[in-house]
């Protein structure tokens, strides 16, 4: 397998474990007859994983210092992100009422 595909790979894994917790945390809370809301872990799934794929290079080589900081930057706006869907969705994780 080439480099990029590995990091594509681990990226992804990375994501979705990320993701996990919520997802189950929904399936044990859900009431009955409610449907899951994939677009909602699609999302949380490809945000971790992007967080991740921006952050991988810094790891595995030396880029130069200007990359380093737009890569973390961008990197900490789509954490930001991911972390604003949790935080908003978090009551219907738990089971609460009124979840759409």
């Amino acid at each position: 397998m080439t480099a990029r595909l590995q990091h594509a790979i681990l990226a992804g894994m990375l994501g979705f474990a990320s993701m996990l917790p919520f997802l189950f945390l929904e399936l044990r809370n859900r009431p009955g007859g409610a449907e899951l809301p994939l677009v909602l872990f699609g999302m949380l799934w490809l945000l971790g994983t992007l967080s991740v794929a921006l952050l991988l290079p810094i790891f595995q080589n030396r880029p130069p210092a200007g990359a380093i900081l737009v890569r973390v930057a961008l990197s900490v706006m789509v954490a930001c992100m991911w972390a604003r869907i949790v935080v908003d969705q978090m009551p219907c994780f738990l089971g609460g009422s009124n979840c759409d």
